[in-house]
């Protein structure tokens, strides 16, 4: 006969490590009757169950959930309460229980002390969530079937909410990678500021909003001199801190509304719209006296070609002939 250790629960047959999880259960009794209570421990530990507490009254027992509390999650795997404790009943409680996550998932059984089927209270106390009804005198019979099921209830509905939590994250880590790349088709790795592909988008609702409503936009274009010097004499990685340098001078100078763009290697474009003609012009100017002697480490003196295209009823014509 083949020999089965029983030193680790690693070791054990899946329905043995079953029970034997289901015997580590943390369970809290409630019962106002100390007599009542102390022999349903008994019955329990006779069972084979060890991490048992007890409580004689609702208070008792709302103050071992809550200390059962430990990283947002309750230890506690059953609840076996009396109907008839002091202020409020079972499924009161279960109510109660049913507003915290950390307690939702702890099953109940009722202890009823009418000796007769009450099928009225049946259908009220499982309506509420709790999860059977045994009657008084307990009998080592009736009590460790009912415990058993009712804590088989409890890992179901761990591994369900496991399952749900994980599927959650799942999706929140979808969406977020979603939203990851749909920012990296529309704007540039380097800087963050919209590329070329969102640039032609907007254009294409600026002229159908300048058709329409008579508005007027400009399209502001950044061409940095002698970036190519600068790029080939300290290397790439300076020739990026300066891009990333000027993208947060727009960003400064620009309002929020207005969309920023990285159109080339050292070539950037603004659009605002809702402007005229005059303020675009003192924009334009305001660019260039911006990047006149735009220094950068203190050693390089730079400077920018601006360009200005003014967009109204005249010259809306399509994206391709604005670019």
């Amino acid at each position: 006969m083949r020999e089965i250790a029983l030193d680790q629960k690693s070791d054990l047959p899946a329905s043995i490590a079953s029970v034997t999880e289901l015997l580590d259960a943390k369970i809290i009794i409630g019962g106002r009757h100390p007599a009542e209570t102390a022999f349903t421990k008994t019955l329990l530990e006779i069972s084979g169950f060890k991490r048992i507490q007890s409580a004689t009254d609702t208070d008792g027992v709302m103050l071992l959930l809550r200390q059962s509390i430990q990283n947002d999650l309750s230890d506690i795997d059953l609840l076996i309460l009396d109907n008839d404790l002091p202020r409020i009943s079972t499924k009161d409680i279960r109510m109660v229980m049913d507003q915290f996550d950390e307690w939702r998932l702890i099953p109940i059984i009722s202890l009823c002390r009418q000796s007769i089927w009450d099928h009225a209270q049946l259908l009220t106390d499982l309506g509420y969530g709790v999860t059977s009804l045994l009657y008084h005198p307990m009998t080592a019979e009736s009590l460790p079937p009912a415990i058993m099921t009712a804590l088989a209830i409890k890992r179901e509905r761990d591994k369900t909410f496991k399952r749900q939590t994980e599927l959650e994250d799942e999706l929140a880590n979808l969406k977020v990678m979603e939203a990851r790349l749909q920012f990296s088709v529309n704007h540039d790795d380097l800087t963050g500021l919209a590329n070329r592909r969102r640039l032609e988008n907007a254009l294409d609702m600026t002229l159908s909003q300048v058709r329409n409503f008579m508005s007027v936009s400009a399209l502001f274009y950044i061409d940095l001199d002698s970036f190519k010097v600068l790029n080939d004499a300290e290397g790439h990685e300076a020739g990026d801190t300066l891009l990333v340098q000027v993208a947060n001078s727009l960003r400064r100078y620009f309002n929020i509304n207005d969309i920023l763009v990285r159109i080339g290697s050292d070539e950037f474009a603004v659009l605002v719209n809702n402007t005229d003609k005059e303020t675009a012009i003192k924009l334009a100017e305001d660019l260039r006296n911006l990047f006149d002697g735009y220094d950068f480490e203190h050693h390089y003196h730079l400077s920018a070609s601006i360009g200005l295209k003014v967009i109204d009823a005249d010259n809306a014509t399509t994206v391709g002939e604005v670019l």
